[in-house]
């Protein structure tokens, strides 16, 4: 079928709203260390909060628009949980295809073994700990507490990490060093997804406001044929 056939189907724009979240976090980060570097005490933890916050909401919007770009029925995947999602989403991306061709030629055919992440192991416990994170912010809670006069300070001034990521739990004590933190496990579970997925994910997420044409029309056995544009 020629281009002047095919321009006579409908095409399907797929956007990627979800690279804004990822360059605000990137801008976030970046304006802490601008801050930092200025001695801006009361910037610098403010910038960082935004970014380890951003990066949080990148990941859980990078997963759902990898769910929709694969076309994976709304059904297997609306209902999970953001760690469910994320754990399932190779093998439910890849096991519905046939095979998966790449420009290095085919990378992946039905039945061929698929690689998830392991529950026990890094980037995904420091992920479980951003997303805990990003919970605190969303669902935030005044913090009510009963204590002896002369310990008022000591309770104010109190630090609270979680322990593999060493992230903070308490929103004060965010740092620059903590929003580095952030954007390093957004980027390691990114890659390792897309590792998963044979390399055809990563780039989804390379162009601020990114969105495929995809033109649709049936070939000579009445089959839809997909091209991206």
């Amino acid at each position: 079928m020629d281009a002047e056939e095919i321009a006579r189907y409908p095409v399907v724009v797929k956007e990627n709203p979800a690279t804004y979240l990822v360059s605000d976090a990137e801008f976030a980060l970046q304006s802490a260390r601008a801050a930092r570097e200025r001695n801006e005490d009361e910037a610098t933890p403010r910038f960082a909060r935004m970014a380890i916050l951003l990066y949080a909401l990148s990941l859980e919007a990078f997963i759902s628009f990898v769910y929709e770009y694969s076309e994976v029925q709304a059904s297997i995947w609306t209902n999970l949980s953001l760690k469910d999602k994320w754990l399932r989403a190779a093998r439910e991306c890849l096991s519905s295809l046939d095979t998966l061709e790449t420009d290095d030629g085919s990378v992946y055919r039905r039945g061929d073994p698929i690689e998830t992440f392991r529950e026990d192991g890094e980037p995904f416990l420091s992920f479980l700990e951003l997303k805990q994170f990003r919970n605190r912010v969303v669902h935030l809670k005044p913090l009510f507490v009963y204590v002896n006069p002369e310990e008022v300070d000591r309770h104010l001034e109190r630090e609270e990490y979680y322990p593999i990521s060493g992230l903070p739990k308490l929103l004060q004590h965010c740092r620059l060093e903590h929003a580095e933190t952030a954007k390093e496990i957004y980027r390691a579970m990114t890659q390792e997804l897309d590792r998963q997925m044979k390399g055809t994910i990563g780039n989804l997420f390379e162009t601020e406001g990114g969105a495929w044409v995809e033109s649709i029309c049936e070939d000579d056995e009445g089959q839809d044929e997909s091209s991206a544009q």
